[in-house]
């Protein structure tokens, strides 16, 4: 559980210095309805991150039958916050001058 921890609170640092500043100039360049809902699609996708993380982080022991779990799941959450980044990327490049 520490180590989820850590990579929950890591991970969405490592996102949110890239996030923020695009969210702000994209809804302050391009269109804030459309920030509004990339903001929305990313906080759903970070709120599944601990979810997906704890469930199916891959070498993480299960205790009831001594399981390894293989799956690598929790890129369902971080793969739409990249995304997001993405699009706003572009869309900034051609909205400004």
């Amino acid at each position: 559980l520490a180590m989820l921890g850590n990579r929950l609170v890591g991970n969405t640092l490592e996102q949110g210095v890239v996030f923020l500043p695009l969210l702000w100039l994209h809804a302050a360049f391009v269109d804030p309805a459309i920030s509004l809902m990339l903001a929305q699609i990313y906080v759903a996708a970070r709120a599944l991150y601990p979810i997906l993380y704890y469930f199916f982080f891959p070498g993480v022991t299960n205790n009831n039958n001594n399981l390894r779990r293989q799956s690598h799941a929790y890129i369902f959450s971080t793969m739409p916050g990249y995304a997001v980044n993405a699009y706003m990327m572009v869309k900034l490049y051609f909205a400004l001058p």
